[in-house]
C-alpha cells in the first residue's frame, strides 16, 4: 500500500514561529478548507518534511521559524531532495530575492500580504483539486 494521498487529502506543512506569520497563514488555510500542521521550530519542520515526503500537499514558511531563517529553512529542504510546492512570507523583497526565490525553486511573498493573498498563491501552487473551496 502507498503512502501516496491526494493533495485535497494531505495537510500543508506550516512552519513559522512569528504571531503574525502564523495567524496569516493559518488563515489563508482556513480561506481554501486546507488543513495546515504548524510547526514552529526548524528541525522539527526538517523532521516532518524527511520522515514521510508523501505527507504533505506544499509547504508554507514564515519569515522566521524559531532560531532559523524562513530562507534557510527553505534552503535545507530543497538540499534534502523536497519535491514540494513551497510558499516563504517574508520581509526581504526585491530582485535580489526573487532571485534567490527563483534558485530555490519557491515562490516568495511580502510579509505585508494578506491572507487572501497568501490563499491565492498557495491555490495556485496546488493542483486544482486540492483549491476547489476558492472557485
Amino acid at each position: 500500500m502507498s503512502d501516496y494521498t491526494s493533495s485535497a487529502e494531505r495537510p500543508v506543512l506550516v512552519a513559522a514561529s512569528a504571531p503574525e506569520d502564523k495567524r496569516l497563514i493559518m488563515e489563508a488555510l482556513d480561506e481554501l478548507a486546507l488543513p495546515g500542521v504548524l510547526v514552529s521550530d526548524g528541525a522539527e519542520a526538517m523532521q516532518a518534511l524527511c520522515r514521510r515526503p508523501n505527507t504533505y500537499a506544499a509547504v508554507i514558511v514564515g519569515d522566521r521559524v524559531d532560531r532559523v531563517s524562513g530562507w534557510t529553512l527553505c534552503g535545507l529542504a530543497r538540499d534534502a531532495g523536497c519535491p514540494l510546492p513551497i510558499l516563504l512570507v517574508t520581509g526581504d523583497e526585491g530582485p535580489l530575492a526573487a532571485a534567490r526565490a527563483e534558485g530555490l525553486r519557491v515562490t516568495v511573498l511580502g510579509r505585508s500580504a494578506s491572507a487572501q493573498r497568501v490563499a491565492r498563491a498557495m491555490s495556485a501552487l496546488l493542483p486544482r483539486p486540492a483549491c476547489a473551496a476558492i472557485q
